[in-house]
């Protein structure tokens, strides 16, 4: 069960949490404000200040928090020896959202400090500080927010509940300015939250099905993160890997069987589900308005508008001019894309986080670090697809209805951030595209445009790229289709934990991928089996090619399994948009001269 409650807390003034945005013009530091400009604690700091709190009680008699198992234990990477500890960290079972302020008006007030120069009696140079001041010394203002608990029954709900309240009654201060009496913790008040589950909808039985996200706060899923690097920038997109993980992470741990592999076995509720899990195809989650968006086509060029050149031969000039593809576009350039292609203005904002020495009551040196988080506006959520096809015709009801009552009350522990979020199934065709697929033959072609970014050649191979995609069309097409040309990008993506948690500890390779957007054009050599595979790719997208399954092999399993491979179809890599009206309507057609 996931147990909901919410924390008040009581908090006398002066105070401040400083933001990390940009401030008003001559403050040197103002409050944390959410996306509705209301001031707010961080969950982050809450979770950082209650674990100390219960290290620092933990000796008393009849108070005994089981703190790794109720708030995690990250994983260390300077643990080499030792795989299971540096991959694989205990997730934590405790999610405190952020507090918010509540039931207050603020002042625009500010306070001035200074440091005096102890020889000339004066202001020390640079140590003049304006801080932002809504908050009049004595006031008392509450701060609430909602925190979920993933319990094994209701004993345990009861006890995080009571050691909760002890902790945060331990802390007598949140925020900056500790030193100078700001922030004065003077009451705390926890209260059990009755959560109404919306009775699911019973859905037909099908192979897909559309489902939406709502994450109720800014998550992070972050971006290929460069080692050195302490920005963790989070991509606007959800990959099916994820959800998956996630919603894997979250049933083991309501089910207390840590590191255990979801099967038929674990769960007596959801035996079906169990069974069949390793089979369900979450395709990547989107940020759409209403319509899910489509990937932009690496055909796309500009001149004074915008051409598809799919379908050009060759090099050439577009009104004899030569056409910009999308490294040399600006700003505005991409903006009158996104629209074209459904991709809605996602809003973020940065977070700065650092780790506190629990002795000096300080930052520690070398520790701060950033998130660069999306912000869920009310108008935009994440849609994507589930795909059952390999699960049997005579289980799927069985599959959907378990999958439902699993996520009924929401999905915690979303991206680094660990966001809660609310995810709703239905029906197939109740999501639309901004620009549908049409998967019959057109002028004698298929054009295919990836939507996420996919393994297809091999690194270790001398072919050069055109070579190499045309073999692996041929191999994955069962020799049906014939490469024409593409427009393609590739990216590497590897890092300390793709390597010890996939791959041979002693040998690093980072993966090739083929990026979201490349376009490749294909015609027939057998027009009615190309058909079947093209058909076939739109629903599950591009299969790993043979190279691939062998290389990544890994015990018992292919290198197609989540286990051995992280970038495959099941996980929502490889998908493709077959046939896009643009390549037709945006053809330069007579405008194009080769050269």
């Amino acid at each position: 069960m996931i147990h909901t409650f919410k924390i008040s807390l009581t908090i006398r003034g002066p105070f401040i949490t400083q933001s990390s945005a940009p401030m008003d013009y001559g403050i040197d530091a103002a409050l944390a404000r959410n996306k509705n400009g209301t001031p707010y604690i961080s969950g982050t700091l809450v979770t950082g200040k209650l674990r100390e709190a219960w290290e620092e009680l933990k000796e008393l008699d009849n108070f005994k928090p089981n703190i790794i198992n109720w708030l995690g234990e990250k994983s260390d990477p300077s643990q080499n020896d030792n795989l299971e500890n540096t991959v694989s960290p205990t997730p934590k079972r405790l999610y405190i959202n952020d507090l918010t302020l509540i039931d207050v008006k603020e002042k625009q007030e500010v306070n001035y400090r200074i440091r005096l120069d102890s020889e000339l009696g004066s202001v020390k140079k640079g140590a003049y500080l304006v801080t932002e001041r809504p908050f009049a010394p004595g006031d008392e203002i509450i701060f609430q927010g909602i925190a979920r608990f993933l319990a094994h029954n209701k004993i345990e709900a009861d006890s995080l509940i009571r050691h909760l309240e002890i902790g945060l009654k331990w802390l007598s201060q949140l925020g900056a300015d500790r030193t100078v009496g700001f922030g004065e913790l003077i009451g705390v008040k926890i209260e059990s939250e009755t959560v109404s589950i919306k009775n699911t909808e019973t859905l037909p039985v099908s192979d897909i099905y559309n489902f939406v996200i709502h994450p109720e706060s800014p998550f992070c899923i972050s971006e290929h993160h460069k080692a050195g690097n302490n920005l963790f920038k989070s991509s606007d997109i959800i990959p099916g890997g994820v959800i998956k993980g996630t919603l894997a992470t979250m049933w083991t741990t309501l089910l207390g069987c840590k590191n255990t592999i979801v099967n038929e076995t674990f769960d007596a509720k959801r035996p079906e589900l169990g069974k069949y899990f390793d089979r369900l195809h979450f395709t990547h989650a989107f940020p759409s308005n209403e319509q899910r968006p489509v990937q932009q086509p690496l055909s796309l060029v500009k001149t004074d508008d915008f051409y598809d050149i799919a379908l050009c031969k060759g090099a050439g000039l577009i009104d004899k001019k030569a056409p910009a593809f999308s490294v040399d576009w600006k700003n505005d350039d991409y903006e009158k894309v996104n629209k074209i292609f459904g991709k809605p203005n996602v809003k973020r904002e940065m977070r700065v986080r650092t780790k506190i020495d629990s002795e000096k009551r300080r930052s520690e040196d070398e520790k701060l670090f950033s998130y660069e988080m999306v912000v869920p506006m009310d108008d935009i959520s994440w849609r994507g697809r589930l795909d059952l096809s390999e699960v049997p015709e005579d289980k799927r009801s069985q599959v959907i209805e378990q999958f439902q009552s699993l996520v009924a009350q929401g999905l915690t522990g979303l991206g680094k951030t660990k966001t809660y979020a609310k995810i709703e199934l239905l029906h197939e065709n109740s999501i639309s595209s901004s620009q549908p697929s049409n998967l019959d033959i057109r002028d004698g072609f298929w054009i295919l445009t990836l939507q996420t970014s996919a393994i297809l050649c091999n690194p270790n191979s001398n072919d050069a790229l055109f070579q190499s995609y045309t073999a692996i069309f041929n191999e994955i097409s069962d020799n049906s289709l014939e490469l024409v040309q593409f427009f393609a990008t590739q990216s590497l993506a590897g890092g300390f934990y793709l390597w010890k948690r996939f791959q041979n500890p002693k040998n690093y390779q980072p993966y090739l991928l083929t990026d979201a957007g490349s376009v490749f054009v294909l015609k027939p050599k057998q027009e009615a089996i190309a058909k079947n595979f093209i058909t076939k790719w739109a629903k599950t997208g591009l299969p790993l090619p043979a190279w691939a399954v062998k290389e990544y092999k890994s015990g018992d399993k292919d290198g197609n399994h989540w286990a051995n491979c992280p970038y495959i179809p099941h996980n929502g890599y490889g998908e493709i948009a077959v046939n896009l009206p643009i390549h037709w309507n945006n053809n330069p057609g007579e405008k194009f001269i080769s050269i």
